[in-house]
């Protein structure tokens, strides 16, 4: 187990290297050895959290209420704040194109879903609940986990939809509900894309 602030070091690096990772999409190289080398590195620094997890919990029918009403409030607010910034203030999104097309969902998915919940949600928001209350947590984790993202537009979405997703979490206790949603928006996005 890590120590408290090593934890802080290796957060800061990886809101880093998301970061970089984010900007870094359209270079083949990078896009999809990055954001694999930084899951394996969560799943290794964070395995004792992860192994403590119950995960029979996906099974339920419970699990899967929760991850769609996660999931359509984050869509809600996430459309809200895509309209609010593109028809209220006229900012277009950046071109995104991906330099590895058929891995983008992939990683998308599999790998940046759960290491951003861990990140913005498991770590962020939980440290900082526990020491300045819910709104500024969420807050606070829910802008990091906007401004982490490449497409400036929908900013606003996304601090929506983390602070979504910081409710969820706070009021189940259970990351795997914010990571699934997550998941399936990130599905649906692509999916939505593709069109």
């Amino acid at each position: 187990m890590l120590r408290k602030l090593d934890r802080r070091i290796w957060l800061l690096s990886f809101y880093i290297i998301m970061i970089t990772a984010e900007l870094a999409a359209h270079v083949k190289e990078v896009a999809l050895v990055l954001p694999v080398a930084l899951g394996l590195t969560a799943v290794i620094l964070f395995r004792n959290e992860l192994n403590s997890i119950d995960y029979n919990f996906v099974k339920e029918s419970s699990y899967w209420k929760a991850v769609y009403h996660a999931l359509v409030a984050g869509l809600i607010m996430q459309a809200v704040g895509i309209v609010v910034v593109k028809y209220g203030f006229g900012i277009a999104s950046p071109e995104i194109g991906f330099a590895t097309p058929l891995a983008a969902p992939l990683v998308s998915v599999l790998i940046s879903s759960p290491l951003e919940e861990i990140i913005f949600r498991g770590m962020i928001f939980s440290f900082l609940d526990r020491r300045i209350g819910f709104w500024l947590a969420a807050i606070i984790s829910s802008l990091l986990f906007a401004v982490s993202h490449y497409d400036y537009a929908a900013w606003l979405g996304y601090f929506g939809l983390g602070l979504v997703w910081c409710r969820i979490y706070k009021a189940t206790g259970n990351l795997l509900i914010p990571i699934g949603s997550h998941m399936l928006f990130n599905s649906l996005v692509f999916f939505v894309r593709s069109f």
